[in-house]
């Protein structure tokens, strides 16, 4: 049974993946986009994926500085917001879209009954989640 609503709450779930490969590679776009182009791919096409977006929560990776995304919400307050000491279950519950680029969240996400969209630019490498279930932006733009 799923709730009908008459607005929808996008959760991003951000991955720090700039980060880690700067690390691992030496080059923080090694996939060919970072979580900035997955979020900024992800806000320039919000429309398409729903009409009534009331609000988008960044989920921050366990790994990531808490001004991350100060950028994004100097940019589209009051419309984005970052997550503050919830749990990722919490999150879940409180959002009708799941967007990411590759998370293991976005897998729990479909495994809680959610929309799940993969917002990796045309730019990136593809999707590696093995779920038909999850959705790929840059296909739902076409």
């Amino acid at each position: 049974n799923k709730i009908k609503v008459s607005k929808s709450d996008v959760l991003f779930i951000s991955d720090n993946i700039k980060s880690s490969l700067q690390e691992q590679y030496g080059n923080g776009n090694y996939w060919g986009y970072t979580d900035r182009d997955s979020f900024c791919f992800m806000m320039k096409h919000i429309e398409k994926i729903q009409s009534n977006v009331r609000y988008v929560t960044i989920r921050l990776h366990p790994s990531e500085n808490i001004n991350s995304y100060s950028w994004a919400i100097k940019k589209y307050s009051p419309f984005v917001k970052v997550s503050y000491g919830k749990t990722l279950l919490d999150d879940l519950l409180n959002h009708n879209i799941v967007i990411g680029s590759d998370s293991m969240a976005m897998v729990i996400a479909v495994k809680c009954g959610k929309r799940v969209i993969c917002s990796i630019p045309p730019s990136g490498k593809d999707c590696s989640l093995p779920l038909k279930e999850i959705e790929i932006l840059k296909n739902i733009i076409l």
